[in-house]
């Protein structure tokens, strides 16, 4: 036993209601886990601690195994040693309010793992004087303290050799403010989920963070649902590989500054900036993403975002940009030129609710691999323009809705498209309201299962080019606005379907021909009214 010369001594309140009344309490520490004191007692014994309630000592452990009063109580317990290990020294002490540690002494411990964890009503920890320079593991320290809401002290404590911060603040709910801007977090290794949770953090001071041994930075700050202020100012990283979900939900957020960071090793972005609805701006143009292996949702949800400079930004490693923009609506440029997109095998609702974007370059797009094309610039309402003549879709299955509400669309460039593989176009050109010419024609439908709605609301239609192949699979005149009703009791013809015929005086359909069993015969239909042309290619 290690004989200590001042007193070292833990502090602190525990809350006794009706219900804890006569409810055993494992003062000896024999148990790992006990109701109200955690497993601080695994580490005492009537050897070499003394144990005072409201300041009267207890003579013996036992005769306080149960409580058999309501209120608040205050426990003070004396240590002749000095303690090491501190793994989950208070977790779930589910009763303690306040906790008072500015006596005890843990100048040799090497870990505070779970030290606080699930203190549910834990409000107060005073950490003022705590030695923490041998500490290297601080994973889940603080970790679901519902109730936290000071930590005194904390940032005159001593990280130096730290390597694992993981979950430290996880979910600590009631947390307002932290300014940690004085740690030494040059040796951390992981940062994943450190504040994740934190929803009522508003303000957080990270200035002057040297994590340069960072490998892991995943869902850092995710669900902050109510932070404003984050301070990030010369925030180093040399070796981060993880930034995944690192601000995911954080919906208050207006600016982020990332310029500090050094990210030549980093793999994986996916929905890093996912639903910071409120990010106005965001400066990334430190960033090296040339071994980023995944892009998924990473902008998505940023709907007030107006500007964003990816021109810095390297993809040729990139497998995922699924919904990487989707509904960023009020972007109005998209510069994507530099992208290389070799790789890419998904692709689906990358623009999706752009609503306000009128200029988007892809030119240099390649999308060789890419299977899923669905909801791709679904909902681009004031896209007018759009070059895919650099798209090859011979590998694609699902192009559903890739133009879906495309309501300022006029034209549509898809010779280069290939067919052969798609199973799904249903409503792929639905609602483009101001889409004058369409050519289909060499679609092929070898795969097609799904084409209903494909050319559902498109008043304005004037030149349609579509194989009958297509005709017969997507049972073509049931669409209402190109052919309302037309053919609707006799489905065999439609079958056969070959061409219609306008009046250009009256702008009605004169008559459908169909093939028949003889090349002589026609058989012809009235027709509602439609565009000025439609015509059907056979190309069988």
């Amino acid at each position: 036993m290690e004989i200590i010369e001042k007193e070292n001594y833990i502090l602190y309140d525990i809350k006794i209601e009706e219900n804890d009344l006569n409810t055993p309490i494992n003062l000896t520490g024999q148990t790992f886990l006990t109701k109200f004191n955690g497993s601080l007692f695994k580490h005492i014994n009537q050897n070499n601690s003394k144990i005072y309630i409201n300041d009267k000592e207890q003579e013996t452990f036992s005769a306080w195994n149960k409580f058999d009063q309501v209120g608040e109580f205050q426990i003070k317990i004396v240590l002749s040693e000095i303690l090491s290990d501190l793994t989950f020294i208070f977790y779930r002490c589910g009763k303690i309010t306040k906790l008072d540690l500015s006596h005890f002494i843990m100048d040799n411990a090497l870990t505070l793992e779970g030290a606080f964890e699930e203190c549910e009503n834990l409000e107060e920890i005073n950490m003022e004087n705590c030695n923490t320079e041998k500490v290297e593991n601080l994973m889940g320290t603080f970790s679901a303290c519902l109730s936290l809401k000071e930590i005194k002290g904390i940032e005159h404590l001593n990280f130096k050799n730290v390597k694992s911060m993981e979950c430290a603040f996880l979910n600590c709910s009631s947390l307002e403010k932290l300014n940690l801007s004085q740690l030494n977090v040059e040796k951390v290794e992981n940062m994943l989920s450190l504040f994740k949770g934190c929803t009522n953090l508003t303000e957080l001071n990270l200035d002057g963070w040297n994590a340069v041994s960072a490998v892991d930075m995943g869902c850092m700050f995710q669900d902050c649902t109510n932070l404003k202020i984050l301070h990030l100012n010369n925030f180093k990283t040399e070796n981060i590989q993880n930034m995944t979900e690192m601000f995911r939900n954080c919906q208050n957020l207006t600016k982020i500054d990332l310029s500090s960071c050094k990210t030549n090793l980093l793999l994986g972005m996916a929905n890093m900036f996912n639903g910071c609805k409120n990010l106005s701006e965001v400066d990334l143009s430190s960033f090296d993403t040339s071994l980023v292996v995944n892009m998924d949702s990473l902008f998505r949800g940023c709907e007030n975002l107006e500007n964003l400079n990816l021109e810095n930004f390297s993809t040729e490693n990139v497998i995922k940009m699924q919904s990487m923009f989707n509904g960023c609506k009020k972007l109005e440029k998209l510069n994507l030129n530099n992208f290389e997109t070799e790789n890419v095998t998904n692709m689906h609702f990358m623009f999706n609710d752009c609503e306000n974007l009128s200029e988007i370059n892809i030119d240099n797009f390649n999308t060789t691999k890419c299977t899923n094309l669905h909801f791709l610039f679904a909902g681009c309402k004031n896209l007018k323009n759009l070059n895919l003549s650099s798209f090859n879709t011979e590998n694609a299955t699902y192009l559903c809705n890739m133009f879906q509400n495309c309501e300022s669309l006029k034209e549509l460039d898809l010779s280069n498209f290939r067919t052969e593989k798609c199973i799904n176009m249903a409503n792929m050109f639905e609602n483009c309201i101001n889409l004058e010419k369409l050519d289909i024609s060499h679609f092929k439908d070898n795969s097609v299962i799904f084409m209903d709605s494909m050319f559902t609301n498109l008043p304005k239609l004037k030149e349609i080019k579509v194989p009958l192949a297509i005709v017969e699979m997507a049972e073509f005149f049931e669409c209402p606005i190109i052919c309302k009703n037309v053919i609707s009791e006799d489905k065999e013809h439609c079958k056969k379907f070959r061409k219609i015929n306008i009046d250009k005086d009256t702008n009605k359909c004169q008559y459908i021909e169909i093939d028949a069993i003889t090349r002589e015969e026609k058989i012809l239909y009235e027709a509602d009214e439609i565009g000025e042309i439609i015509k059907i290619v056979n190309n069988k």
